[in-house]
């Protein structure tokens, strides 16, 4: 790993995501690929229908600048969920 950073900070059931500010940070630390991590205050690891669209959509930005998405996962308190485990992030 060679560095960490938090991209955004949400409300209780939404977070906005800037992609321009997502796909900067790894882009000026020269990363080959990003893991993308977050939280579910629910509890409730399963991925949403709109964590599988910004997934895509994080993937596609990346990738445009040869960065690979690795993985995002889905964190709580006592679970987590990969999506790549999931076969979302292919």
């Amino acid at each position: 790993m060679i560095g960490y950073s938090e991209i955004a900070k949400g409300s209780l059931n939404t977070c906005a995501v800037d992609m321009r500010e997502l796909v900067r940070i790894p882009i000026l630390i020269n990363a080959a690929s990003v893991i993308i991590l977050h939280n579910h205050p629910s509890d409730d690891s399963n991925p949403s229908s709109n964590d599988i669209d910004i997934t895509h959509k994080i993937k596609e930005s990346l990738s445009l600048f040869g960065i690979r998405l690795i993985d995002h996962i889905v964190i709580c308190n006592d679970s987590y969920a990969s999506l790549i485990e999931r076969g979302v992030v292919i």
